[in-house]
């Protein structure tokens, strides 16, 4: 009879074993698969999240005053808005998305609010393709502030008059408190003609800047870096830093992946032990069948190779299964946790390579020792004693 077969029927005979074996490497494999998956969608809604609290940078007009900008949340002062498409064609490689943006004081219905013209974001050649990102407002259409909308008494689906133009209120914002609240927003291209200042913006904002931030580690010196590779391309420009936001992202991004970092190795490590252990119990169960298949001339190497080829079948089973359960469960319950991206999460078929290559691996790994010293029993004195 060979390895094979003997391999095979000591798994049929001995279940429980088997059952507490594999048990290990499935959740060590379901684990990882979904914290690999999970992590995706973890990195978009929290670029999601980042992105609502402000930009790394604002490229702004040199005679704009930035106090006046940051005291009455809008400026007069303009720059061109093919800027915008300079940047994108430009080889930069510290930003990936550009978003033009009007801000215009305009009193609506007897109060005064803060008339913001936006865009879904340029994306700059080098980065691929990617989703859009930015507030995008269908043409004819507004979206309101919390506080303005009280004021005025806007409904979802109402209609609010703006420069003597009539646009339907499609959403509400929830009470951010803060200037965002005045704010009504719309279609970039509909408020530079309502403002009369077609092919202008008040602002560009820098999103997703990539700056190699988890080696720069200092959120204002990776600020700089991004300000050095874009003022030769717009030197007519003033640049705003906001490096507490950047620093924010940075620590946020950097927890996220120390945080990856221990608990993968952290599970490998566990179910390493387990394994193990679990091996070590099947020698000791099966030492009566060693003395016997050696004192009939197996050899040693035969011994060994019986019970590395029962890791490497559980190791393959336990990778299997592991991966369909820990995708399952990502994609099933991943928009419970993220709102915004779970929602996007599916199966990724590489992982299954890796299951069904590192999981024989590490049961191979962790049985080499139980299998060596099964291989080593001396049959004379396992006989003699039973």
């Amino acid at each position: 009879m060979n390895v094979f077969h003997l391999t095979i029927k000591e798994l049929v005979y001995r279940k429980l074993n088997f059952i507490l074996t594999l048990i290990p490497v499935i959740a060590a494999v379901a684990l990882c698969v979904m914290m690999l998956t999970i992590s995706k969608a973890a990195y978009k809604e929290l670029n999601r999240q980042m992105r609502n609290m402000g930009t790394n940078l604002i490229i702004s007009p040199k005679n704009m005053s930035q106090y006046d900008y940051i005291n009455d949340g809008f400026t007069d002062a303009t720059l061109p808005e093919s800027y915008i498409d300079k940047l994108k064609n430009a080889k930069i490689f510290t930003v990936q998305h550009l978003i033009g943006t009007i801000y215009q004081r305009s009193k609506v219905q007897g109060k005064w609010a803060i008339i913001t013209g936006t865009m879904s974001a340029a994306q700059v050649s080098h980065a691929g393709t990617k989703p859009p990102m930015g507030t995008r407002v269908p043409k004819n259409e507004v979206y309101a502030g919390f506080a303005i909308a009280t004021q005025l008494k806007l409904k979802k689906g109402g209609d609010v008059i703006i420069e003597g133009k009539s646009f339907k209120v499609s959403k509400i914002y929830k009470n951010k408190g803060n200037r965002e609240d005045i704010m009504l927003y719309m279609d970039l291209a509909e408020a530079q003609t309502l403002f009369h200042m077609e092919g202008k913006v008040n602002l560009i904002r820098a999103l997703q800047c990539q700056l190699d931030c988890e080696d720069l580690g200092d959120a204002a010196e990776a600020i700089k870096k991004v300000v050095a590779e874009l003022q030769p391309l717009v030197p007519e420009a003033k640049f705003i830093e906001q490096a507490d936001i950047a620093k924010i992202r940075l620590q946020t991004r950097g927890m996220m992946q120390k945080l990856n970092n221990f608990i993968l190795p952290a599970i490998i490590f566990v179910s390493l032990l387990l394994i193990g252990l679990m091996f070590f119990l099947n020698v000791k169960e099966r030492v009566i069948e060693i003395g016997v298949l050696k004192a009939l001339g197996s050899s040693s190497n035969k011994i060994m190779f019986l019970f590395l080829s029962k890791a490497l079948f559980i190791g393959l089973i336990g990778g299997i299964l592991g991966f369909f359960i820990g995708s399952y469960l990502s994609v099933h319950y991943g928009h419970s946790f993220f709102p915004a991206t779970g929602k996007k999460l599916s199966f990724n078929w590489n992982y299954l390579y890796f299951a069904t290559t590192l999981s024989p691996m590490i049961c191979i790994v962790a049985s080499y020792l139980p299998a060596f010293l099964a291989s080593q029993q001396d049959p004379a004195n396992i006989l003699r004693k039973d």
